[in-house]
């Protein structure tokens, strides 16, 4: 059960947190006027904020939750230094598309791992959350 409520917090956080993005696509797909260009979308680091509001919201309410922290290394791993790696992938990513010519192969693959380790640590945090109530 415990995971099946995290799974859903993932999907819907997912859904919403990608509306833009299915929107956008599905209205280029319906109208054959319009083009969605995927390549420019990547360019545009839109994964990365995404995962960045995704990982800092998930971060920011632990900290807003907690009363008092039981085990500060797990704590600083979890929910700090892990959100801060993502964040420092999608930090060089942008400034890499915005600064200079991006070469798309990394900044796709930077967004694709940024993305898996923010879906993993939503996962991750719900279960635990879940597991506790």
């Amino acid at each position: 059960m415990k995971c099946a409520k995290s799974l859903t917090y993932l999907s819907l956080a997912t859904i919403f947190g990608l509306l833009q993005l299915i929107l956008a696509w599905s209205w280029a797909a319906l109208d054959t006027t319009k083009t969605f260009k995927f390549k420019e979308f990547i360019l545009e680091c839109g994964l990365s904020f995404f995962c960045s509001a995704l990982v800092t919201g998930l971060s920011l309410d632990y900290f807003f939750r907690i009363k008092n922290i039981k085990n500060p290394g797990k704590v600083a791993i979890a929910y700090i230094l892990y959100p801060l790696l993502i964040l420092g992938i999608g930090i060089i990513a942008y400034a890499d598309c915005v600064l200079g010519a991006p070469d798309y192969k990394i900044i796709l693959k930077l967004q694709i791992i940024m993305l898996l380790m923010s879906l993993i640590y939503c996962f991750v945090v719900k279960a635990t959350e879940f597991s506790k109530s």
